[in-house]
């Protein structure tokens, strides 16, 4: 299986340092362009499935993807959502205490990091059984890309939050061999945004 995963572009909330989690957030002009970028990177990949979170960011993202893909089955599933990141929701980076690369405890009500990545583990096993040998297309979201990355390269949940932060429309590519081996394709590649 090749896996491709992509983070949704820029968003409002992205832009002016609001954390969004399960909100449903929307692009800013400059992640549309974005989206637009990456759709035309991808015009040309062989595509079997598209595999969509089902927040408003991530398909306005898909959209412009599929505008080059009429003909390839799109999958949208609550699976590929964001980390759930509780009272913080909706407020900013600086309430919740983020300053200077200093990154606070997630609050009680949010998703843990091992939650995050037994969702992300879960996903891969499915999708890996159900798309042997397909090239799938993943548009996610930062937090939730860190973790299937933990899972892919054999991390534990606790490095996750230390993990770089992958860019709006960051592309990787990931492919898993028939001995269930995966090999780094490309990782964060942001060239079509230079």
């Amino acid at each position: 299986m090749k896996l491709i995963i992509l983070r949704h572009g820029e968003t409002l909330a992205n832009a002016t340092n609001i954390i969004e989690g399960h909100t449903p957030g929307k692009l800013s002009d400059i992640g549309i362009e974005q989206a637009k970028r990456i759709a035309l990177r991808l015009k040309d990949e062989r595509i079997d499935t598209i595999l969509c979170s089902d927040l408003t960011r991530a398909l306005e993202t898909a959209k412009q993807i599929r505008n080059h893909h009429l003909q390839t089955p799109f999958l949208v599933t609550k699976e590929l959502r964001e980390t759930y990141f509780g009272e913080w929701e909706g407020k900013s980076r600086g309430y919740a205490g983020f300053k200077d690369g200093y990154k606070p405890p997630l609050p009680a009500d949010a998703e843990t990091a091992e939650e995050s990545y037994n969702r992300a583990k879960k996903f891969l096993e499915e999708t890996s059984k159900k798309f042997s040998n397909k090239t799938i297309l993943v548009i996610t979201h930062n937090a939730f890309y860190k973790a299937i990355v933990a899972v892919i390269t054999e991390k534990n949940y606790g490095e996750i939050r230390n993990m770089q932060t992958y860019h709006n429309t960051g592309l990787s590519i990931f492919h898993l061999s028939n001995t269930g081996l995966w090999q780094n394709i490309l990782h964060n590649c942001k060239k079509h945004l230079d």
